[in-house]
Formats: structure tokens, C-alpha cells, sequence
């Protein structure tokens, strides 16, 4: 036990010292703006993450059998595109009709939301099925590789064209280099959940509701509390 927990741990120090190391020239090269809009685009995606699958992905460790989680991962994948598509098309609604201001007036494109929630929801999911089996060392170095694809986009953009958006731009290139990385390493669990039924899958929804009609709602709570803060002050 205490050797798996130093392994996560490893991993999880080695990315942030990748992260350290590269602030000086993200921060030499890109704008306070470009920061501030970063902050509130973690808050809004941090909410968003809670919600993407429903939290259906926590079922993933109490799975008995592989059919069992086939059914969960193909229904946590088709939450994921019901709420990524239903928030993307908000979001449209919102870009294009200028309302709710608070939303419309988010000084970065409003279309890299749902991008990096697709993406970070995905990799959640797929970061699950890790913990699941027990693969702690390749769970390790999924952070040291979301970070090498974040700090590296980053400092390429802050290198040839910085803008108001880069560091968003970074953090969701590091979205997609973990979700990349962690698809390869799940194939197979991806692949049966293709083959799962629709009776499977409804019997999984039904009978681990619990974790969408009563943890969903609480850690939205908590969540939402730890977001508000930096979303008043990047109002100001």
C-alpha cells in the first residue's frame, strides 16, 4: 500500500516540477490577461468535470466482472457526449445571442470548454480503469506525460505566438496528450464497451444511481463553493 502511494506520488511531483520549471518563460511571455483568463477557465472546468459522466466513473472501482464494466464505460461514455454536446450547444446559444452576459463575456473562446471537458472527461474515465487494475506506476507517469504536453505547447505558443489564450491552449493540449496516452494503455476495456447491451448498460445506470442522485449533487456543491472565488475576481 505504501509503496503504491510513493509511486502516484512520484508522479505527481515529477509533473509539477515540470510545471515549475517552464512558469518563468510562460510567465515572461504571456500576459496577465492571458493568466487571468486561465484561472477562470480552471474554475469553470473543474465544475464541468464533476459533472461530465455523472459520476458514474466511481462504479468503475466496484466492478465484479468485465461485463459489468463494459456496461459502465459505455455508459459513462455516452453521458460524456450527452452533457459535452449539451454544454457545447449552450455555449453556442450563448456566443451567438450574447447571453447570459456572465458567460458571453468570458474573454477566451467559448468553444475550448467543451473541447477540454470532452477531453478531461475522458481522461478521468479512463484514468479510472487504472486505479481499477491496480497499474499505479503507469497511472504515475500519466501525470508526467499530461504535464510534458502542456509545459510543451505552452512553451511553444509563448514562443512564436503568445495570446490571451495560450495557457488555456496548453492545458487542454495536455488534456488530449493524457487522453491519447491513457487510450492506448485501456484498448481493451475500450473496445468491450462497444459490445456491452443496452439492457447492460441501462441494469448499470439503474443500479448505481446513487452516485448520480446523491454524490453528484453534493460535490457540485463543493465544487461550485471553491469556484466562485476565482470567478468574482476575475469579474472585477
Amino acid at each position: 500500500m505504501i509503496r503504491s502511494i510513493l509511486t502516484v506520488l512520484k508522479g505527481n511531483v515529477a509533473a509539477q516540477l515540470i510545471g515549475i520549471a517552464v512558469l518563468p518563460i510562460l510567465s515572461r511571455h504571456f500576459s496577465p490577461t492571458a493568466f487571468g483568463n486561465f484561472y477562470a477557465f480552471q474554475a469553470i472546468i473543474g465544475f464541468l468535470l464533476v459533472l461530465v459522466t455523472l459520476r458514474y466513473e466511481i462504479a468503475i472501482l466496484r466492478m465484479k466482472d468485465d461485463r459489468e464494466l463494459s456496461a459502465i464505460l459505455a455508459m459513462c461514455g455516452l453521458a460524456l457526449l450527452g452533457t459535452t454536446g449539451l454544454c457545447a450547444i449552450f455555449l453556442g446559444v450563448t456566443d451567438a445571442l450574447g447571453y447570459p452576459a456572465v458567460v458571453a463575456d468570458l474573454q477566451f473562446p467559448l468553444w475550448l470548454i467543451p473541447v477540454a471537458m470532452a477531453f478531461g472527461g475522458a481522461a478521468q474515465l479512463l484514468g479510472y480503469i487504472l486505479v481499477k487494475q491496480h497499474r499505479f506506476g503507469q497511472s504515475s507517469n500519466s501525470k508526467i506525460v499530461q504535464w510534458m504536453g502542456n509545459a510543451g505547447t505552452g512553451v511553444g505558443l509563448a514562443l512564436t505566438m503568445p495570446s490571451t489564450s495560450g495557457v488555456i491552449l496548453g492545458d487542454i493540449a495536455g488534456k488530449l496528450v493524457l487522453t491519447l496516452w491513457l487510450a492506448r494503455l485501456a484498448m481493451k476495456e475500450i473496445r468491450s464497451a462497444f459490445s456491452a447491451s443496452w439492457r447492460d448498460i441501462a441494469d448499470a445506470a439503474y443500479r448505481f444511481r446513487d452516485l448520480s442522485l446523491l454524490s453528484l449533487p453534493t460535490t457540485l456543491i463543493n465544487i461550485g463553493g471553491l469556484s466562485i472565488t476565482p470567478m468574482l475576481v476575475y469579474s472585477e
